[in-house]
């Protein structure tokens, strides 16, 4: 939890002293997840888009986080990076797959289908989120599948 909170801080003034001043950004530094995080508003539509942003924690942040860096040149991979913030160790890879329609598939036939929540693009490709803290980060090879509550 106090990683967390340091993380957050971190995130918060870092995004305050990003020059790059794009669209996605505001005059003030900070991020605007407005234009980053796309809603799944076929599943999740009925509900206020904050409430939606707010079921997903910090995730969205670090994935924005990731992005930047990615820009101003640094080369860690996303599940490096979500490691670091994380803070609590590797992150555990789930078996499992991610479809044509960005839902997770679990690896366990009596496991219903998850549709994403919302998602982010990176350098990478789609970074998925869905309930239950199930995160999609994409790789080389699919996506790195892992539980990040």
């Amino acid at each position: 939890m106090c990683y967390g909170i340091i993380c957050l801080l971190f995130i918060s003034c870092r995004m305050h002293t990003i020059k790059d001043r794009g669209s996605r950004i505001n005059d003030k530094g900070d991020i605007n997840m407005n234009s980053l995080l796309v809603i799944n508003d076929e599943v999740y539509g009925h509900l206020p888009r904050d409430h939606v942003e707010d079921s997903l924690g910090l995730l969205p942040m670090w994935v924005a986080e990731y992005s930047i860096n990615a820009v101003e040149g640094v080369t860690e991979s996303i599940v490096e990076h979500m490691e670091y913030c994380y803070g609590f160790g590797s992150l555990i890879k789930f078996d499992g797959e991610v479809l044509d329609n960005g839902n997770y598939k679990s690896a366990y036939e009596e496991d219903e289908d998850l549709p994403w929540i919302g998602k982010i693009h990176t350098k990478d490709g789609w970074v998925y989120f869905y309930r239950y803290a199930i995160t999609a980060l994409p790789t080389e090879d699919g996506y790195f599948l892992t539980r990040m509550d």
